[in-house]
């Protein structure tokens, strides 16, 4: 068992493959306020640093997100929510065959969180917000 969780982090971060979804979230743009944009998410594993690319645009009055990385391609995400004064983004990821939550979190004051499997792994960052 130790052996599955010490591989979850190499495996979650290199197999993560792009779900064919719809590309807009239920959440209103206003609920999103400052979040809305380009953010640049810096993780620290034991496998290294992992960046991540987050785009949260306007589609119709709805907040769009796609999360993108050179090892994982892009992948949109459709649920996506405000919990107090953060925005959380909830995905899976296939990893090896094996279909993992994901829930990403991004607050204002500049961290993320990424909880992977409801809690089997969490990696914590930075989140830049890109002008």
């Amino acid at each position: 068992m130790k052996s599955i969780v010490r591989a979850l982090p190499a495996v979650a971060l290199a197999l993560i493959i792009p779900a064919a979804i719809a590309a807009q979230s239920s959440l209103d743009t206003s609920a999103a306020g400052a979040f809305m944009g380009a953010w640049e998410l810096e993780f620290e594993s034991p496998e290294g640093a992992f960046v991540m690319e987050l785009t949260l645009t306007d589609s119709g009055g709805k907040v769009a997100a796609n999360i993108n990385n050179e090892m994982m391609g892009g992948q949109e995400v459709t649920d996506v929510s405000v919990s107090g004064d953060n925005i959380v983004l909830r995905y899976e990821i296939d990893a090896q065959g094996q279909i993992a939550p994901v829930a990403l979190t991004v607050t204002p004051d500049g961290t993320a969180s990424m909880d992977f499997a409801d809690g089997m792994f969490v990696m914590d960052g930075t989140a830049t917000k890109q002008m």
